[in-house]
């Protein structure tokens, strides 16, 4: 089954969405991987596939939509993960994801390290190489390791632009968090936020 696809919304629909959403609590859980974090009171947090859950339920869509035996069905797929982003403003937020890996569809090594040269091509469509410097690390969260890739991004002689790719295979979940920063404020906001997050590690 190839659970492993990135579903997402059109990016027009999310920030028409994110503008209209009230969030009442700025802390998370991610229960598939029991995984908890409170988001920095400044960032708008939107939870949109759990919001279309719900918008589905409400509006009756499951019934006519669902089939659950079909392995490859997209709404499956697409209810399968937990995507969640957000926002400072638009160029400091985060975006983190869960989704269901298939072992069936290759390595999952493979499949990060094509996700980390596409976060690179990206960047080279909008600016050249020399002003690109790149490392590859290991990061802990809660005692788990991360694979960490960084892209810093000189714009000019005083300001940089970061992107951040934090993945891991963790209870058969693709596991990732990207993040972009362009002042040291909102970086450090994000990384507190990670290095004060907490796994249930008793599941």
């Amino acid at each position: 089954m190839n659970c492993n696809k990135k579903i997402f919304f059109p990016i027009s629909f999310l920030l028409v969405t994110i503008t209209s959403y009230t969030q009442e609590s700025q802390e998370y859980n991610f229960y598939d991987i029991g995984w908890k974090i409170t988001v920095p009171l400044d960032f708008t947090l939107y939870d949109f596939i759990g919001e279309a859950r719900n918008m589905q339920g409400a509006s009756g869509m499951s019934n006519e939509y669902d089939n659950t035996d079909d392995p490859n069905n997209a709404m499956d797929l697409f209810f399968s993960q937990t995507n969640i982003i957000a926002i400072k403003d638009r160029f400091n937020y985060f975006n983190i994801t869960t989704r269901p890996f298939d072992p069936a569809d290759g390595s999952w090594e493979e499949a990060m390290q094509l996700e980390k040269d596409e976060a690179y091509n990206n960047m080279l469509k909008i600016i050249d190489s020399e002003k690109l410097d790149t490392a590859n690390t290991v990061e802990y969260i809660d005692g788990m390791a991360f694979s960490k890739f960084h892209v810093a991004v000189s714009l000019n002689e005083n300001v940089q632009l970061h992107l951040f790719l934090m993945s891991k295979l963790y209870r058969g979940y693709d596991f990732t968090i990207t993040y972009l920063s362009l002042n040291n404020e909102a970086r450090q906001q994000i990384e507190l936020m990670l290095q004060s997050s907490r796994f249930n590690k008793n599941n």
